[in-house]
């Protein structure tokens, strides 16, 4: 009977990486799920009323940012954006 040979057995090569190396693509995806769970808890929905102007200009404003960017720039990250100018513009409103 031929003898098996394991080249890695006993190499000390991926304890050098570190834990890092032996987390699964599994658990870096619900770790991702995790962290959306948690996003979800920060924000809450709200209706507001808004011109269909404005709200043509937003769709058009995202998918522009989105594509220009590479991301997914979403009309939620929008507002943000536009609150924190707001902050910024008008500190003494808390």
């Amino acid at each position: 009977m031929a003898k098996k040979n394991f080249p890695n057995l006993g190499s000390n090569e991926n304890l050098s990486r570190g834990v890092d190396s032996l987390v699964t693509n599994t658990f870096q995806e619900s770790k991702k799920e995790v962290t959306k769970t948690e996003e979800i808890k920060i924000f809450s929905n709200k209706t507001f009323v808004v011109l269909d102007r404005d709200h043509e200009y937003l769709k058009k404003f995202v998918r522009i940012r989105a594509v220009e960017t590479d991301s997914d720039f979403s009309q939620k990250d929008a507002l943000i954006e536009a609150i924190n100018l707001l902050r910024e513009k008008y500190p003494h409103i808390t």
